[in-house]
């Protein structure tokens, strides 16, 4: 947790100056524990069990998301359904190869509610050591490819190009 965090909403107050970045190669993931809310351990403060994240996260090769998901051939298969965790409060950015679950909808409702909010002081200073998205010279290492909703095109994957958003 960063000060200035409002751990209900996630809003940073204006004076803010901790930032953090997390980058994993593969998955990232929200642990299934009592302290995160198993087995629909939601409440109100100071009982409550969500989650508060204010960094910019990136997800290389893998997802942000869940643990345990709660399905038939899953290891984890909640005594009580649904087995709704409380809230992930996020302030920052999340960048992963490919969307993860954080919220089901099977037995009647598994994971976490989103409260998301952009963190704007990424728009002009980015974390320590973390990824950038420009060289020396000022030329473009990353490119947005796409924002929003879209589904694969078939061109795309007989080229191995992979953007999915759903």
């Amino acid at each position: 947790m960063l000060e200035g965090t409002n751990m209900t909403n996630g809003e940073l107050r204006d004076n803010a100056s901790s930032i953090i970045g997390i980058v994993s190669e593969q998955w990232i993931y929200i642990a299934n524990t009592w302290e995160n809310g198993r087995e629909n351990k939601t409440g109100t403060p100071p009982n409550n069990h969500d989650i508060v994240i204010t960094a910019a996260i990136v997800s290389l090769r893998g997802s942000f998301q869940l643990e345990q998901m709660n399905d038939v051939n899953d290891p984890y298969i909640s005594p009580t359904n649904p087995d709704e965790r409380g809230n992930i409060v996020m302030t920052g950015s999340i960048t992963q190869w490919r969307r993860g679950y954080v919220h089901r909808s099977n037995r009647g409702g598994t994971g976490y509610n989103k409260v998301y909010h952009y963190d704007n002081r990424f728009g002009y200073r980015r974390p320590p050591c973390f990824l950038g998205a420009s060289d020396e010279d000022g030329r473009v290492l990353l490119n947005m490819v796409q924002w929003g909703q879209a589904s694969e095109d078939p061109i795309d994957v007989a080229a191995q190009r992979r953007v999915r958003y759903n």
